[in-house]
């Protein structure tokens, strides 16, 4: 197809207008060709500096590839009432062709959509392996692979968020930071702790994400885990070697947020693996925070059973008072939880202990 006969069908095309803005169907026309124009390397700049060239009044084609270049412009960069790009769209529907038809144009690779910065290369994530193709477009085409929207996610957050591995392997083979951090100091590898994403913390910790790095409240992707009693992720931690004793800012070791998870009495049902995984990992039961409570404490005052339980079983004092002298027992009579309160009596917890207030 020749510049002169593509020159002629765009030409045709801007020609048609509808109550002064193009059809539809029209700037569906003008971008497939402007598509066609930019895969053939044909460029209206250099067009235009070669018409320079020519005597002005032999000058045929100056008035029209501009008016062409402003239109197209035009097309391209527009936005539907969500406020979505072409590009955007292009992503959403999986058409790769079409993304690397778009990024030839000059289209924006980081174009940001919506009030939260939305961009192409995170809607290629939120695709899943449906999207790589549009994902490896946009990475070739020059997105910025640790662009990050309103909020601090980048797409590495995101595929780790997603559990998923091989968007994770493309994003950091194209450069992402595995350590990057988003709003409140957030990594990606906490989000996978937290959501239990455990192939996509694999792939991060192989790729040099550290199990260690905390947010802006100190807490590790291992209090993350364990916080969501998300076993298998937080298994993948302790494997490659985090500390089950690291502190947050309140002085909480990963324990303390495994047994808040426990919201049942029976071990049974499932939410008390992070716990058990935990305490069979050499977590100490012993533990306190900075106010003296141990993780018995928090069991006990959130009438937690099954970690009481659990936490007595692994040697866990059921007498130990915390700064105020307030015990595990005191917690559990003042919270109403008699099933505690018998775990705790028949551990031999002490009766008659006192808090500061007597």
């Amino acid at each position: 197809c020749s510049f002169t006969m593509l020159l002629a069908l765009l030409l045709a095309t801007c020609q048609a207008e509808v109550h002064g803005g193009v059809r539809t169907d029209v700037r569906v026309r003008l971008e497939q060709l402007h598509q066609l124009l930019a895969s053939q390397q044909t460029n209206f700049d250099a067009a235009l500096d070669r018409e320079s060239h020519i005597p002005s009044g032999q000058q045929r084609l100056t008035p029209q590839l501009r008016l062409l270049r402003s239109r197209l412009h035009d097309v391209l960069h527009e936005r539907d009432e969500y406020g979505l790009s072409r590009l955007h769209r292009a992503v959403i529907e999986r058409d790769a062709q079409r993304v690397l038809g778009l990024l030839d144009a000059g289209v924006d690779p980081d174009a940001t959509a919506g009030a939260i910065c939305v961009r192409p290369l995170h809607l290629a994530v939120l695709a899943g392996d449906f999207g790589s193709d549009c994902l490896e477009a946009l990475l070739e085409g020059g997105a910025q692979v640790d662009a990050a929207d309103e909020h601090g996610v980048t797409a590495l957050h995101a595929s780790a968020a997603l559990n998923l591995p091989h968007v994770a392997t493309l994003l950091l083979e194209a450069g992402a930071a595995p350590n990057v951090q988003g709003a409140h100091g957030v990594v990606p590898l906490q989000l996978a702790g937290w959501m239990n994403s455990a192939e996509a913390a694999q792939v991060l910790l192989a790729s040099g994400a550290s199990a260690e790095c905390c947010d802006e409240k100190r807490r590790t992707p291992s209090h993350a885990a364990a916080a969501r009693d998300a076993a298998e992720a937080l298994e993948v931690l302790l494997d490659s070697g985090a500390d089950l004793e690291r502190r947050d800012r309140r002085g909480w070791t990963p324990l303390f947020y495994a047994t808040r998870c426990c919201k049942c009495a029976d071990p049974a049902c499932g939410r008390t693996r992070a716990l058990s995984l935990l305490l069979a990992r050499g977590a100490t039961p012993h533990s306190s925070d900075r106010a003296g409570w141990t993780p018995l404490h928090v069991a006990a005052a959130r009438n937690r059973v099954a970690a009481v339980r659990l936490l007595l079983r692994a040697g866990a004092d059921p007498s130990t008072q915390g700064t105020r002298g307030c015990s595990s027992l005191m917690l559990a009579a003042h919270c109403g939880g008699a099933a505690t309160v018998g775990e705790l009596l028949e551990a031999g917890a002490a009766v008659h202990a006192r808090g500061v207030r007597g």
